[in-house]
Protein backbone atom coordinates (compact mmCIF):
# COMPACT_ATOMS: atom_id res chain seq x y z
CA UNK A 1 0.00 0.00 0.00
CA UNK A 2 2.83 2.57 0.61
CA UNK A 3 3.88 2.53 -3.51
CA UNK A 4 0.40 3.86 -3.51
CA UNK A 5 -0.80 7.08 -3.49
CA UNK A 6 -3.47 7.73 -0.20
CA UNK A 7 -6.44 7.93 -2.04
CA UNK A 8 -5.44 4.83 -3.91
CA UNK A 9 -4.88 2.93 -0.99
CA UNK A 10 -7.80 3.94 0.57
CA UNK A 11 -9.82 3.15 -2.16
CA UNK A 12 -8.26 -0.52 -2.35
CA UNK A 13 -8.81 -0.97 1.53
CA UNK A 14 -12.26 0.40 1.22
CA UNK A 15 -12.95 -2.25 -1.59
CA UNK A 16 -11.80 -5.01 0.42
CA UNK A 17 -12.94 -4.01 3.56
CA UNK A 18 -9.20 -3.89 5.36
CA UNK A 19 -10.53 -1.37 7.88
CA UNK A 20 -11.23 -3.38 10.83
CA UNK A 21 -12.93 -2.25 13.90
CA UNK A 22 -9.97 -1.24 17.11
CA UNK A 23 -11.50 -4.16 19.14
CA UNK A 24 -10.26 -6.61 16.88
CA UNK A 25 -6.50 -6.05 17.56
CA UNK A 26 -5.14 -3.06 19.98
CA UNK A 27 -2.62 -1.72 17.87
CA UNK A 28 -3.97 -1.72 14.43
CA UNK A 29 -4.56 1.00 12.16
CA UNK A 30 -8.51 1.20 12.10
CA UNK A 31 -9.35 4.79 10.86
CA UNK A 32 -8.11 6.74 7.52
CA UNK A 33 -6.37 9.18 9.79
CA UNK A 34 -4.22 6.41 11.30
CA UNK A 35 -3.76 4.84 7.73
CA UNK A 36 -2.09 7.78 6.43
CA UNK A 37 0.15 8.56 8.88
CA UNK A 38 1.11 4.93 9.07
CA UNK A 39 1.71 4.83 4.94
CA UNK A 40 3.35 7.78 5.63
CA UNK A 41 6.01 6.08 8.33
CA UNK A 42 6.13 3.15 5.71
CA UNK A 43 7.32 5.52 2.79
CA UNK A 44 9.93 7.28 5.00
CA UNK A 45 11.52 4.10 6.09
CA UNK A 46 11.15 1.70 3.77
CA UNK A 47 9.35 -0.95 5.60
CA UNK A 48 6.25 -1.50 8.12
CA UNK A 49 6.24 -3.48 11.07
CA UNK A 50 3.39 -5.08 12.99
CA UNK A 51 3.72 -6.36 15.95
CA UNK A 52 0.69 -8.18 18.28
CA UNK A 53 -1.62 -6.85 15.28
CA UNK A 54 -3.48 -9.06 13.17
CA UNK A 55 -2.33 -12.19 15.48
CA UNK A 56 -1.58 -12.19 18.89
CA UNK A 57 2.35 -13.24 19.40
CA UNK A 58 3.41 -12.65 16.10
CA UNK A 59 5.51 -9.40 15.30
CA UNK A 60 6.82 -9.02 11.67
CA UNK A 61 8.61 -6.45 9.18
CA UNK A 62 7.37 -6.42 5.52
CA UNK A 63 9.41 -4.25 3.10
CA UNK A 64 7.62 -3.66 -1.07
CA UNK A 65 9.61 -5.07 -3.79
CA UNK A 66 9.84 -1.76 -5.97
CA UNK A 67 8.95 -1.69 -9.67
CA UNK A 68 12.04 -0.48 -11.41
CA UNK A 69 9.97 2.08 -13.73
CA UNK A 70 8.41 3.71 -10.51
CA UNK A 71 4.82 1.84 -10.70
CA UNK A 72 3.47 0.42 -7.54
CA UNK A 73 5.13 -2.67 -5.53
CA UNK A 74 5.66 -6.00 -7.79
CA UNK A 75 4.82 -7.46 -3.95
CA UNK A 76 6.58 -7.17 -0.42
CA UNK A 77 8.97 -9.41 1.06
CA UNK A 78 8.70 -10.22 4.79
CA UNK A 79 10.02 -11.87 8.17
CA UNK A 80 8.18 -12.82 11.62
CA UNK A 81 8.30 -14.54 14.34
CA UNK A 82 7.12 -14.89 18.04
CA UNK A 83 7.24 -11.50 19.34
CA UNK A 84 8.94 -12.91 22.44
CA UNK A 85 11.76 -13.35 20.13
CA UNK A 86 11.33 -10.28 17.56
CA UNK A 87 11.11 -7.05 19.99
CA UNK A 88 11.37 -3.61 17.90
CA UNK A 89 15.05 -3.56 18.47
CA UNK A 90 15.08 -6.70 16.57
CA UNK A 91 13.12 -6.03 14.31
CA UNK A 92 14.91 -2.90 13.42
CA UNK A 93 18.03 -4.73 13.48
CA UNK A 94 16.81 -7.16 10.73
CA UNK A 95 15.38 -3.94 8.29
CA UNK A 96 18.57 -3.26 6.44
CA UNK A 97 18.87 -7.10 5.39
CA UNK A 98 14.77 -6.84 4.43
CA UNK A 99 15.33 -3.51 2.08
CA UNK A 100 18.07 -4.87 0.46
CA UNK A 101 16.40 -8.25 -0.44
CA UNK A 102 13.65 -6.49 -1.57
CA UNK A 103 15.70 -4.19 -3.85
CA UNK A 104 17.83 -7.50 -5.13
CA UNK A 105 14.23 -9.09 -5.85
CA UNK A 106 13.13 -5.97 -7.32
CA UNK A 107 16.57 -6.11 -9.85
CA UNK A 108 15.81 -10.06 -11.29
CA UNK A 109 12.00 -9.60 -11.57
CA UNK A 110 10.34 -9.95 -14.21
CA UNK A 111 12.27 -13.83 -13.71
CA UNK A 112 13.37 -15.04 -17.25
CA UNK A 113 11.20 -18.12 -18.29
CA UNK A 114 13.61 -20.86 -18.78
CA UNK A 115 11.96 -24.19 -20.33
CA UNK A 116 11.79 -26.88 -17.72
CA UNK A 117 12.74 -30.95 -18.82
CA UNK A 118 13.58 -33.15 -16.38
CA UNK A 119 16.87 -34.85 -16.50
CA UNK A 120 17.55 -38.12 -17.00
CA UNK A 121 18.16 -39.96 -13.78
Amino acid sequence: LSTLDDVDALTHLRRRGFILPRHYARSLVANEKELSDELKRVRECGYAISADESVIGIAALAAPIPDREGGPALGCVSVAGPSVRMPSSRLEAVAPDLLAAARELSETWPIPHRSWRPSAA
